[in-house]
């Protein structure tokens, strides 16, 4: 007897090879946007439940409830998270397969869920816990699209709020659940109705998003809103184009793309559940192929729909570029790659899903360097970074004392984020299961915390800790280089010097002086005499500014831009940097120099601030009227 397709293990096929391309991420850990969660739901469990007006997304489902499971489970939260991310794309595959096998066959069923499974950027989302967001949105829109299908409108509304409540994206689709039934020129299609239900609900949700709000009250201005805006013109053609590479799976960094060995048994696995597949159908020819009623043009109409909207928003809105915004594009092109499939015979349509899995391989091995462009290999890169750095600290510390203040240096990390998950996302309390660990820059240390440790993290992922008080100081893995200690302890003296104890800073720099080659030894003289002056002793802090090393124009402004673009506590004590480095304040030649260097090195703020001054002492400079239309919308009309 015949198997026909559409049978069981036809069916169950798109789902194991899901399945067996996300394998490889269960492995890792947290990373990046992870600990933000995590802590938030610490310091406060109703957080990411309601809306926060400070914060510029609002998904209570795939960040509140979620992560809420996630820091109830401890340190087995991460690894249920990549089990449930994985679950939840096995149900999603499995819908988008039931939906195609229902409306245009069986075989374009198993096709287009080959294509859904073997997208290059959905594996990610299981190896990232925050992957959640983009998995929850793609599975409530396939629940959606079943749903108006089968003629549920209400349910199908509730499932696509859902989405929306999941990732902002979702609401890129409500044109195509609206447009349902015209596109796929079914009968009678009540638009008008339709439109009207989901806008109430898109309306609802912009009164209540927090991040809506603040994008229209800035004029969608790019950087006014963090990394979301109205992004620059130039950017919006490649940023698409890379998006519909990575829809198709062609690497964007073409054949520079290096093969990723990691995946390479997983890719072997999941071809072979293809030629399963073409071997148990081999005798199901298109003579005897269930047809459905979505032809070519029909599938055509509804995968652009699905398709076009949400590439073209990240492509507008979002500074970063990222692989897995293509989560929910990815539904609309394999919907018209299971119905294209489903008209050629099996091997043939074999061998092309066979192709597009093997390119999706392919694709997850692309990384661009230095640049703001989030893929697999940079998620991978970034969890490992975390987990090399969890060790360490727990390595030199077992435990910080409640309520401790961590004063972390970070060295130059890129896209791994260091900085940003040790300070922002404070990755220590969830490291220490302690919600009462402060993470601060050693320079922004508070007047007599209740303990205290300093920590460099160096470029190279190493760990030191050091006493302030002996010099002591050691390293994960042994040894340290004497620079990378000295970078921690001049951040640490500017910060006691700012929190009421400059004689205390200025002795650390006197000793460092000490050590240091000339240009070093000029700015911790300079910066000590900073610290006297800020104590009332004027005469001492001149003289000491007398005996500095000289310094060339440009090494002065360097030194000044470094110390106002890493503020202390004390205004005060860090406006004497123009005194301590005899730099005027009103030299428009030094803050333009000074803009320049800030906008090369993303200094936003600091940048804002040298070209109000510049714009204040110099009216009608150029530069300065550019700074501030670029980054908060020009100084007001005369």
């Amino acid at each position: 007897m015949k198997r026909r397709a559409g049978a069981l293990p036809g069916a169950a096929a798109p789902v194991l090879v899901a399945i067996l391309l996300s394998i490889p991420g269960l492995t890792l850990g947290y990373f990046w946007d992870d600990y933000l969660f995590l802590t938030r739901i610490q310091s406060d469990p109703s957080a990411l439940l309601r809306p926060d007006p400070g914060a510029m997304f609002y998904r209570p489902i795939s960040q509140g409830l979620y992560f809420h499971l996630l820091a109830a489970l401890g340190p087995a939260g991460a690894a249920a998270g990549h089990v449930a991310n994985l679950v939840l794309l096995a149900a999603a595959t499995w819908l988008l397969a039931s939906l195609l096998s229902r409306s245009a066959g069986a075989r374009a069923g198993v096709a287009g869920g080959f294509v859904f499974a073997a997208s290059s950027c959905l594996p990610a989302l299981v190896a990232y816990a925050s992957g959640i967001q983009d998995l929850a949105a793609v599975f409530f829109l396939l629940l959606a699209f079943r749903l108006r299908d089968s003629g549920r409108p209400l349910a199908a509304l509730a499932a696509a709020s859902a989405a929306v409540l999941s990732k902002e994206t979702a609401l890129a689709v409500f044109p195509a659940l609206v447009l349902w039934d015209r596109l796929l020129e079914k009968e009678p299609a009540r638009v008008g109705r339709r439109a009207a239900a989901y806008g109430v609900v898109a309306l609802a949700w912009a009164a209540i998003h927090p991040g809506i709000r603040a994008l229209i009250g800035n004029g969608f201005r790019s950087g006014a809103t963090g990394y979301v805006g109205l992004e620059h013109p130039e950017r919006w053609i490649e940023y698409f184009a890379r998006y519909a590479l990575t829809a198709v799976n062609l690497p964007i960094t073409g054949l520079a793309t290096a093969w990723p060995a990691r995946l390479t048994l997983a890719c072997l696995a999941a071809l072979a559940v293809i030629a399963a597949w073409a071997w148990t159908t081999r005798d199901a020819e298109p003579r005897v192929v269930e047809a459905g009623p979505w032809s070519v043009g029909r599938a055509a109409r509804l995968g652009a729909w699905i398709t076009i909207p949400p590439l073209a928003l990240p492509a507008l809105l979002v500074r970063p570029w990222g692989a897995y915004f293509v989560a929910v594009p990815s539904i609309g092109v394999a919907i018209l790659g299971g119905v294209l499939l489903a008209r050629l015979p099996v091997r043939r349509a074999a061998l092309a899903a066979a192709a597009f899995l093997v390119l999706g391989v392919f694709s997850r091995g692309a990384i661009v360097p230095g640049a703001e462009v989030w893929t697999e290999r940079t998620f991978v890169d970034a969890e490992r970074a975390a987990r090399r750095v969890e060790v360490a600290f727990r390595d030199l510390e077992p435990a910080l004392a409640p309520g401790a203040h961590a004063l972390v240096s970070v060295g130059r990390t890129g896209t791994l984020g260091l900085f940003q998950t040790l300070h922002r996302y404070d990755a220590l309390r969830v490291w220490y299961r302690d919600p009462s660990i402060v993470t601060l820059a050693p320079e922004t240390r508070p007047p007599s915390p209740a303990r205290e440790y300093l920590f460099r993290v160096t470029p190279d992922l190493a760990v030191i800790e050091i006493d302030p008080r002996s010099g002591y100081f050691r390293a994960s893995g042994g040894r340290a280089r004497l620079d990378e200690v000295a970078l921690p302890l001049r951040a640490y003296a500017r910060g006691l010097a700012a929190s009421g104890q400059p004689e205390r800073g200025a002795a650390i720099l006197g000793r460092l002086a000490r050590l240091d080659p000339a240009p070093l030894r000029s700015y911790d003289l300079r910066v000590a005499a900073s610290a006297l002056r800020l104590a009332g002793r004027a005469a001492e802090a001149e003289s000491l500014r007398a005996t500095a090393p000289p310094l060339g124009p440009d090494q002065a402004r360097d030194m000044v831009g470094q110390i106002l673009a890493e503020p202390t506590v004390s205004g005060p004590l860090d406006a004497l940097a123009w005194w301590a480095f005899e730099v005027s304040p009103s030299d428009p030649e030094a803050l333009r120099y000074l803009i320049g260097q800030y906008r090369i090195g993303g200094y936003r703020e600091p940048a804002l601030a040298i070209a109000r001054r510049l714009a204040a002492v110099a009216p009608g400079d150029s530069l300065a009227g550019a700074t501030l239309r670029e980054l908060e919308g020009g100084p007001p009309a005369r």
